[in-house]
């Protein structure tokens, strides 16, 4: 279940950058895909993972054109979340700063200042 709702979001992020037959052929593809039908069948965290980390680049890449800080919230808290389905999803931390820095040097503090709150905010009990 997870693996399809990670290809509906994958079909959005398609979406924003080309035609939509396009993106549907692309969501199709990532259903069809033998190692993501493994991963959806077994018990393990990797469906979910995938899944919040497809949320996480939706809103990233919302979170670049958007003026409100309650997105850069949000993605931290999804961040948080993709770290706690597995540990290398801390990585993606420093990743999705880089991208909001080159996509608005202006915005970059307030937008960062933002997800490291929404990153405390589900982290530090974990802590």
């Amino acid at each position: 279940m997870a693996v399809i709702g990670a290809s509906i979001v994958f079909y959005f992020i398609i979406r924003k950058f080309g035609n939509p037959y396009f993106a549907l052929l692309g969501a199709l593809g990532i259903q069809l895909n033998y190692q993501l039908n493994l991963w959806a069948i077994r018990p393990l965290t990797e469906a979910s993972f995938i899944l919040v980390l497809a949320c996480s680049l939706w809103l990233a890449l919302h979170a670049i054109r958007s003026e409100r800080a309650v997105t850069s919230v949000a993605l931290g808290i999804l961040l948080a979340l993709v770290f706690l389905t597995r540990q290398v999803g801390i990585i993606l931390v420093p990743f999705f700063l880089l991208i909001m820095f080159l996509a608005a040097p202006r915005r970059f503090l307030s937008k960062s200042l933002g997800m490291i709150a929404g990153l405390a905010l589900l982290l530090t009990p974990y802590v």
